[in-house]
């Protein structure tokens, strides 16, 4: 029967709540930032309104997921002895609950994660920076707060880890960069494999100093997302003319020099510029289904 002056809403079909566990403080109840999520989504617009037209729909689809989530659930593995650092810009830094590209990974695997992201960074250390993703990989493993900016993510993650990471757990880092590179136009590569006022070598410095404190550490580099700004990606940055594709592409390389794993969030999430709402927030980031999308892709490549 219809209530009069109250709106129901539906979000049980989004595969981003309903199967992440981390999502939720008991059996009935999502967490306190997970609520405030869902009342903004019910606030700023009507998305998930039930109506007299779609209530159908909603049940059809809401029994649809629930029924493929408990006769195949997914297969993550369990990974409550590991600890994943994840270090990226504001794709990883801006985020930082249990929708989380991190917050997924912990919730579908039980993984220790620490989100050392930084929004607004990049990988190569360019003039007016106050630091970027080879200092930021140093002062990680130097235990050195004071070269980081207080009250950002990336002090907090790092803050975290020292005071609770377990001391065996087997680690796994997390690397991903290169929206920003893109966005200011800073090169790629030159003749200084090492220089990290490139891209690349920003990129390689970073997993030589990984690999010089943790060698038996698994390392995933992960490649920019399709972004639609600037003409979806193809408008040329910089003194080289580089696009978004340039620094993708540069990452798919790195992985195979280096023999990292790789994640291809550029190729493999199926983001078009016909689509792109569906899958970005801002025409940049990720939004909650991509999010979950991107965190049940690493939890799978996590050894």
């Amino acid at each position: 029967p219809e209530i009069p002056e109250a709106n129901f809403y539906c979000f049980g079909t989004q595969e981003w709540l309903t199967a992440n566990p981390g999502n939720y403080q008991d059996d009935w109840s999502v967490n306190e930032n997970v609520a405030r999520t869902l009342m903004a989504y019910s606030d700023r617009d009507h998305g998930f309104l039930i109506t007299a037209e779609n209530s159908s729909a909603c049940a059809e689809a809401l029994t649809t997921l629930t029924f493929s989530l408990r006769s195949a659930p997914a297969a993550y593995p369990d990974l409550s002895d590991r600890c994943v650092v994840f270090f990226g810009d504001s794709v990883i830094g801006n985020y930082t609950d249990s929708t989380s590209i991190p917050g997924v990974v912990s919730g579908l695997t039980g993984a220790e994660v620490y989100n050392c992201g930084y929004g607004g960074n990049s990988a190569a250390m360019m003039p007016g920076l106050l630091i970027s993703l080879p200092g930021i990989i140093e002062a990680f493993f130097q235990g050195d707060l004071s070269v980081l900016p207080e009250e950002t993510q990336v002090y907090a993650g790092i803050s975290s880890y020292l005071e609770n990471a377990s001391p065996d757990r087997q680690i796994c880092f997390v690397i991903n960069y290169g929206l920003n590179d893109y966005f200011s136009g800073y090169p790629i590569s030159s003749e200084e494999p090492y220089n990290i006022a490139t891209y690349s070598g920003a990129v390689r410095t970073a997993v030589k100093l990984i690999r010089e404190y943790e060698p038996d550490a698994q390392i995933i580099l992960c490649t920019p997302n399709f972004s639609s700004v600037f003409d979806n990606g193809t408008e040329p940055h910089g003194t080289d003319g580089l696009v978004l594709t340039d620094y993708v592409n540069a990452v798919l390389s790195l992985s195979e020099e280096l023999q990292t794993d790789v994640l291809d969030n550029y190729h493999d999430l199926g983001i078009t510029p016909e689509n792109e709402g569906q899958y970005l927030a801002d025409q940049v980031h990720p939004n909650d289904a991509c999010r979950f999308l991107i965190g049940s892709n690493l939890s799978r490549m996590i050894r």
